[in-house]
């Protein structure tokens, strides 16, 4: 794929031989790098797929890792309290 620097640099060099119109006309066939092509239908849903699919898989890791802390942080609250309502008790 060629560059933007050497598109131009192609263009420069060839408009003195062939002229401005056919320069263009030349130019304008060979292929353009991915960033300047326009986005069709069919890539922009399965782009939107991609992404939809990353967000739900981010959202249940969040969930799961949220429902584990709550239960994580249940069970050790718990036990606090039964150390303290163990060591309350004996003193």
């Amino acid at each position: 794929m060629l560059s933007e620097t050497h598109r131009r640099s192609i263009h420069t060099s060839l408009t003195p031989v062939l002229g401005e119109e056919e320069t263009d006309a030349l130019m304008s066939q060979l292929p353009r790098p991915a960033s300047e092509m326009p986005v069709t239908t069919s890539h922009f849903d399965s782009a939107m797929k991609d992404l939809r699919i990353e967000v739900h898989q981010g959202f249940t890791r969040m969930a799961m890792w949220t429902v584990g802390a709550v239960v994580g942080g249940t069970g050790l609250s718990a036990g606090i309290a039964a150390a303290v309502a163990q060591a309350v008790g004996a003193g």
